[in-house]
């Protein structure tokens, strides 16, 4: 992979098939990916991506290197549910991270899944999604007759 990193040659079939390995353990687990998911990847904008983040996710040289908002987590004032998967790229010592600076925010960690929770455990996060945005409806519900009967 170094060899590959050093001068750039990111279309290198060896490079390419270790990316895949990543993307397949850290992104998606799923055997044979959605076709949505395929279409997104396929029609993203090479330039968009390449500008804001590199050539793939071991190469991050674009404007988003060193954007980091995390010190303005606690300016998050709406509830807020945090999603990662066990395996996911964006690993769930990082979520925990990212809830722990939400005040009042629900961390979920689905343990099939990598990145896309969404896809893997398609169910479990429709399920969890819905219990979540029912919970905010009741909550918010709650205040407003609070309000009135003030």
């Amino acid at each position: 992979m170094v060899k590959f990193k050093e001068v750039g040659d990111y279309g290198n079939p060896e490079y390419q098939k270790a990316m895949q390995e990543f993307y397949n353990r850290y992104f998606c687990r799923l055997e044979e990916w959605p076709k949505e998911l395929l279409y997104s990847l396929e029609h993203a904008s090479q330039q968009v991506s390449m500008t804001m983040n590199g050539p793939n996710d071991f190469t991050i040289v674009g404007g988003l290197m060193y954007w980091n908002v995390s010190n303005q987590l606690a300016k998050i004032k709406v509830p807020t549910l945090v999603t990662c998967g066990k395996y996911d790229e964006v690993s769930p010592k990082e979520a925990v991270r990212i809830h722990r600076g939400i005040k009042g925010s629900k961390l979920i960690v689905f343990e099939n899944s990598s990145h896309l929770a969404m896809w893997e455990e398609h169910e479990k996060y429709i399920r969890v999604l819905g219990t979540f945005l029912a919970t905010i409806k009741r909550h918010k519900s709650s205040h407003s007759r609070v309000k009135r009967n003030e």
